[in-house]
């Protein structure tokens, strides 16, 4: 549950920190805010195909997490703002994969005498993340620019791996 808990709120923290974070990254604010928003139509059509082949409920959720950190590194480590801003925009196309997924993940998961509790929770956590996300970009004001963007790759990373090692695979099994 505890994967669960910090996935929800990672994938809170990054999605709404990438959505309010337009206005630092190069280029045009305006163009930046409508590349972010169009990001997402794609990434939510892609969600329910991917959750039914190989890789599942875990691998879609997971999966998306940790190439969502990576991009969001790599955006960190090159200089061209175009390159900056395709990172950025895989980045947070994964990490509105892992949005549209990560509830039912968790739906299936927790039993049945839990699963009203434990989804309340993990929405409790959700807000949690992003009433977080504008705090998280004060850090790039008050320290080093780079500071939130590597907050989120590292915490999507971290958040992605912890999924995949250890929330169990639901596809095609009963629910509990």
């Amino acid at each position: 549950f505890l994967a669960l808990m910090f996935a929800t709120f990672t994938i809170s923290l990054v999605f709404y920190g990438l959505t309010l974070s337009v206005n630092e990254q190069p280029g045009s604010v305006h163009l930046n805010s409508i590349i972010t928003a169009l990001a997402e139509t794609p990434a939510y059509l892609l969600a329910a195909p991917l959750m039914g082949t190989f890789l599942g409920r875990k691998g879609t959720t997971g999966g998306a997490l940790v190439i969502g950190g990576c991009a969001i590194t790599l955006a960190l480590v090159f200089q061209s703002a175009a390159v900056q801003m395709i990172c950025l925009t895989i980045g947070k196309m994964c990490v509105t994969i892992g949005f549209a997924t990560v509830f039912l993940s968790a739906a299936e998961v927790l039993p049945t005498e839990i699963r009203n509790t434990g989804m309340a929770i993990l929405r409790v956590v959700d807000g949690l993340g992003g009433m977080l996300a504008p705090a998280c970009l004060l850090l790039g004001a008050t320290t080093c620019k780079a500071a939130p963007l590597l907050v989120f790759a590292c915490v999507a990373f971290l958040s992605g791996v912890g999924f995949l090692l250890s929330v169990p695979e639901t596809k095609d099994r009963q629910m509990a």
